[in-house]
C-alpha cells in the first residue's frame, strides 16, 4: 500500500515546545521531539480521553496524560500496569525531507483500548440492607499544577440532589482538591 504523507510544517518550527496537539481532520496527534527526534502518538489516552498533547514529557521516554498520568513510551504507545497487562495510544511514522516535518496519517502501530471488564463497574449490583447512600467522589482537580474545571462535578451534585430530593437517599460529595498520585 503507498503511503500518504501529510506535511505538518517547518521541523525547526516544530521542534520547541516539545510537546504539542496537532489535528488532521478528525486525527488528534501528539507530536513529541525529545533527543533530536520527532515521535507522534493518538493524541487521546484511552482510558478516560485525556489530551495527551497537553501532557509531560519525562526523561525517560514517556508521554504522560495531564489528566491521571497514563504514561506512554514515545516509541511504543505502549502503557504498561504489569507484565500481563497493557494499553497503548496509536503510534504514528514520521520523516524529514527538505526541512519539512512529513507525518503518516496511518498508524505503523495501532492503540490497544482499556478493556471494559478492567473497571469493576460491571459487576452485578446486589442491594445491602438500610438506607439508600449515595457518595459522589469528585477528582476534577487532579493536582494543583493541573487545574481544570470540569461540568462533571455539577452534573455529579444534581444527581446528588436528586437521590436526596426525591429517593430519599443520604448523600455526601467529597472534593478531592489534590491526590498524591503516583505517576505512572
Amino acid at each position: 500500500m503507498a503511503r500518504t504523507w501529510h506535511d505538518l510544517g517547518s521541523a525547526q518550527d516544530l521542534q520547541n515546545p516539545p510537546l504539542r496537539e496537532i489535528k488532521i481532520g478528525d486525527l488528534t496527534i501528539a507530536l513529541c521531539y525529545r533527543g533530536g527526534e520527532f515521535s507522534a502518538l493518538g493524541g487521546i489516552c484511552p482510558h478516560a480521553g485525556g489530551p495527551l498533547g497537553k501532557g509531560t514529557l519525562r526523561d525517560d521516554g514517556k508521554l504522560v496524560c495531564p489528566w491521571h498520568y497514563f504514561s506512554y513510551d514515545l516509541k511504543t504507545g505502549v502503557h504498561r500496569f504489569n507484565e500481563n497487562f497493557e494499553i497503548g495510544v496509536p503510534v504514528y511514522e514520521v520523516k524529514v525531507e527538505g526541512g519539512r516535518l512529513l507525518l503518516n496519517p496511518d498508524p505503523v502501530k495501532k492503540g490497544k483500548p482499556l478493556p471494559e471488564s478492567h473497571s469493576g463497574l460491571n459487576r452485578p449490583i446486589r442491594r445491602e440492607e438500610g438506607p439508600i447512600r449515595v457518595a459522589g467522589v469528585s477528582t476534577t482537580m487532579m493536582t494543583i499544577s493541573h487545574p481544570r474545571y470540569s461540568t462533571s462535578e455539577d452534573l455529579l451534585q444534581t444527581a446528588l440532589d436528586h437521590a436526596r430530593d426525591e429517593l430519599g437517599a443520604e448523600t455526601k460529595l467529597l472534593r478531592v482538591r489534590e491526590m498524591k498520585v503516583r505517576p505512572c
